[in-house]
């Protein structure tokens, strides 16, 4: 069994950081939305880069002008 005798450091800190920010947000999304949400909702691999949010393609590129 390991012990945490110290504070965490450097990336070892910032990644506890990420994981107990996501794990309060997965949380209040099973208080408030239910599990099944926030099971398809917050699972995810902190491994994996994030996905962008809004992608640009090239149909929304489409409609925009030249500056």
């Amino acid at each position: 069994m390991a012990w945490v005798l110290s504070p965490l450091q450097g990336d070892d800190a910032i990644l506890a950081a990420q994981v107990i920010d996501h794990a309060v947000k997965a949380i209040e999304t099973w208080l408030t939305e239910g599990i099944e949400l926030a099971m398809s909702r917050h699972n995810l691999n902190l491994a994996d880069p994030p996905k962008p949010k809004n992608p640009v393609t090239e149909t929304s590129r489409a409609g925009e002008q030249d500056a």
